[in-house]
């Protein structure tokens, strides 16, 4: 028996409104539930992918622990495209995430921020240049073509001693 994958995150949160909104505008998740109104605690069920999972984060009202680093270490959301990652980048700076790190971990290129009320999160996609060895991280910037970007991902993975994984003439 084994995980097959992540099912659902709970967060408990101060302003359910705030939180529902940064998650369904920003991050583009849909509701697919929630308690009516006037309910304590109040929650909203979220997915990215309704018709496959009723939800993968809940929102839940009542928070009493504010010191963020002791509520979860992180919450990753992958998306589909590099190009996908560059458009989450631009969706978080206009919104009231701050960014922590824009990072490569050799196989995957991951923004983590922290959402409105301090819980850390990512949004990731893959890069398509294999396995590397972990824990692996090296500053990237993602404001450039998504073709320079791989490029210099890989130079930077030669630096490293990591061998190269992108076809001969893309060098």
């Amino acid at each position: 028996m084994a995980i097959q994958r992540l099912a659902h995150v709970g967060l408990w949160v101060d302003d359910l409104a705030k939180m529902t909104r940064f998650y369904t505008e920003v991050m583009g998740l849909q509701i697919t539930d929630a308690t009516g109104a006037g309910v304590t605690p109040g929650a909203v069920f979220l997915s990215s992918r309704p018709d496959k999972a009723h939800h993968e984060l809940a929102l839940m009202s009542g928070r009493t622990n504010h010191d963020p680093g002791l509520l979860i270490n992180q919450i990753s959301w992958m998306c589909e495209s590099l190009e996908d990652l560059q458009g989450f980048k631009q969706r978080l700076a206009a919104s009231e995430a701050t960014f922590h790190e824009i990072v490569t971990h050799g196989m995957a290129v991951g923004i983590y921020f922290y959402d409105p009320e301090g819980n850390r999160s990512e949004v990731f996609a893959a890069t398509g240049l294999g396995d590397v060895p972990q824990p692996y991280k090296q500053p990237v910037d993602l404001d450039q073509p998504v073709e320079s970007l791989l490029q210099d991902l890989d130079r930077q993975h030669r630096a490293d001693g990591i061998p190269s994984s992108l076809a001969p003439d893309a060098h």
